[in-house]
């Protein structure tokens, strides 16, 4: 992950926070922050309890989240982020995500050409692709004891009730140039893909 990472966005301008159960992780060149679980107040090393304890100890209004199993295979459109993030902060969006991996069914267009409104209805209108959160929306629909997979479908059924407006790279855009295009997963249910 870092070895891509450290290929294709160099010239990142955010702080790295890499949340570990219990052992720190350190790559040259990077300046990762670890946050360990095991010597914090996580309530327990299930994942949503580890990523809670972690955006606590975080400082900003917004973070940007990528999974360590999401390979960069492209230069990260760093630009785009940016714009994506003041887009965040003025039109109040919890969610905007960057890939063309995380909500499925119809999304509405918006006034910019190259973002899309998730409705309510939408499957996966949660989800933990990269992506920039609203940093308390997002300790908001974490619940105690829930697995990464748990938190999307049951996050989702959440947001459907809450008042909060979710967003994602238009499809077409990201076809033409994508702003964060990565190699989906590298892990299924629990398993590498080959």
């Amino acid at each position: 992950f870092f070895t891509l990472f450290k290929r294709f966005w160099a010239d990142c301008p955010l702080p790295i926070i890499m949340s570990t159960e219990s052992i720190p992780f350190q790559f040259p060149d990077l300046d990762i922050r670890p946050f360990l679980a095991a010597g914090s107040h996580a309530r327990s090393m299930d994942w949503s309890d580890r990523l809670r304890a972690c955006l606590e100890t975080i400082d900003t209004p917004y973070i940007f989240h990528i999974q360590d199993d999401y390979f960069l295979q492209n230069a990260v459109d760093g630009v785009l982020v940016a714009e994506a993030l003041a887009v965040m902060r003025d039109e109040g969006w919890t969610h905007i995500g960057l890939t063309p991996y995380g909500p499925r069914g119809k999304l509405r267009g918006t006034k910019r050409k190259w973002l899309c409104e998730i409705p309510r209805r939408c499957a996966y209108r949660v989800n933990t692709q990269a992506g920039l959160w609203n940093r308390d929306d997002y300790i908001d629909y974490l619940e105690p004891g829930e697995s990464c997979w748990q938190f999307e479908i049951l996050g989702t059924w959440r947001s459907r009730g809450r008042p909060h407006r979710f967003a994602n790279i238009h499809p077409q855009f990201f076809s033409e140039k994508p702003p964060v295009d990565y190699i989906g997963t590298g892990i299924l249910k629990g398993r590498w893909h080959p």
